[in-house]
Parts: C-alpha cells; sequence; structure tokens
C-alpha cells in the first residue's frame, strides 16, 4: 500500500524481544534525598536476562508507589538496569562500576510521565527533562517463519522497553483509561464499546465486594437504629 506521498505503508506482526543487564541495586540517603545506585564489582561481567511480556512489565512498573522505597529496590533488582533519561554517568572505582544513578524524585517523574502518556494516547509527549523521548530510535529486524514475514523489535533497559511497548500500542490505535478501582488505578486498553471500568475481573471483584459490604454494613447500623427507638418507645 502506497499513501499519497509515496511512502510505503507495510502492514507485519511485530514481535518484542527485551531485556536488560542484571544488576546489583542499593539505596543511598544522601543529603535527605534517596538514590538508588545501580553497581557492578570490579572484576566480572553483568549477564543480559530477558524482561516478561511488555505489557506486564509496564503494569507492574506502574504499579509500584513512590512511597515503598524497598519495592522500587525489589522492582529494580529483579528487572535489571533501568536505564533512566536522568541517570548519573558511568563510573569506575577501585572495587565496584557503577551504571546509573538516579533519585527517588526523578523516579516518580519518570513514571508520572509514562502514565500521561499512556492515558493521553500521545507517543510523543514531551518530556519534563532533557532530550527527546518520543523520537528515539528502535532496531527491528525482519524475519521470515511458518507464519510469514514479522518484525521484530529489539530494546535494552526496562524504561526503554517500556516506552518501546507503549509507543508501538499507541501507534497501532490503542486507547487506554484507567481502572476505577481505587487502590489500582492502572491504566488497560480499551478494546471494545462496551464501557469496562476495571483493569481485571480481580479489581471488578474486589470493588463489588466492597461495596457489597458497605451496603451491609449501613444496613445494620439502620437496623440496630431502629431497635434502639423501637425499644425506647415501648418503656
Amino acid at each position: 500500500m502506497i499513501n499519497n506521498r509515496g511512502t510505503h505503508i507495510v502492514n507485519v506482526p511485530i514481535r518484542f524481544h527485551i531485556g536488560a543487564l542484571r544488576i546489583n541495586w542499593e539505596i543511598v540517603h544522601e543529603n535527605g534525598t534517596t538514590l538508588f545506585v545501580a553497581f557492578w564489582p570490579a572484576q566480572g561481567d553483568p549477564k543480559y536476562i530477558e524482561l516478561c511480556e511488555g505489557w506486564e512489565l509496564v503494569r507492574r512498573y506502574l504499579k509500584l508507589r513512590v512511597d515503598d522505597e524497598e519495592s522500587i529496590l525489589k522492582f529494580l533488582v529483579a528487572h535489571g538496569l533501568f536505564q533512566s533519561p536522568t541517570r548519573a554517568p558511568v563510573s569506575m572505582g577501585t572495587s565496584r562500576m557503577v551504571f546509573e544513578t538516579f533519585s527517588l524524585q526523578e523516579f516518580a517523574t519518570i513514571q508520572d510521565y509514562v502514565r500521561q502518556m499512556v492515558l493521553t494516547g500521545n507517543p510523543t509527549l514531551p518530556a519534563p527533562w532533557h532530550g527527546k523521548v518520543g523520537s528515539q530510535e528502535y532496531n527491528i529486524l525482519f524475519t521470515q517463519g511458518r507464519s510469514g514475514s514479522q518484525a521484530v523489535v529489539r530494546v535494552s533497559g526496562i524504561l526503554p522497553s517500556i516506552l518501546a511497548t507503549i509507543q508501538f500500542r499507541l501507534a497501532q490505535g490503542a486507547r487506554f483509561r484507567t481502572c476505577a478501582r481505587r487502590d489500582c488505578r492502572l491504566p488497560f486498553e480499551i478494546t471494545s464499546r462496551h464501557k469496562r471500568r476495571f483493569c481485571t475481573q480481580y479489581c471488578a471483584h474486589i470493588t463489588s465486594l466492597r461495596q457489597r459490604r458497605k451496603l451491609e454494613s449501613k444496613r445494620r447500623k439502620q437496623n440496630m437504629a431502629s431497635t434502639i427507638l423501637k425499644s425506647g418507645g415501648s418503656q
């Protein structure tokens, strides 16, 4: 297919291959600031690990609470090098190499940016830091398999993998809304005209259960008040 500008539009399935360097992480408190530091001993090299499915990675990331340092640390340890756009340069000490350092506030800013990109549907949303996230480049390999041609996008690093997953989804026309469960609020893809309110059946069930318990509690209080009034009137 060719549009009126002569640009060739090719429709092929896209498969993501995302991974990151497995790295050591630690929390450092310095002058009232919480820092996340990715490091590796001077001897030896980090290993490359494959990450989970792209959208699952996005959900795990957006689920993190910025007031829970330990949960963020566990996420980083499990998934490898983050590759923050605000990270400090790589430095080499006598005992270890520091790959990146960023603050808790910077992490919160990046997480909010990712959430806004999803909900606004803008894959080139201007970033609140130096650099143009929307114009980043991806390596694409075209392969031929039993089911036909497909494009394989290779991305390294937690944040680049998250951004690639979202940007390609949005470029393909995906739309998202926020889960109605008050303690979830994760974005989910709109896949039909049906006005779905929750990201998962679990969130829908929990919300329904809470509402039922709230109504039952209100009914019990009303019954108790009615009993007290009746007993007072019979004296």
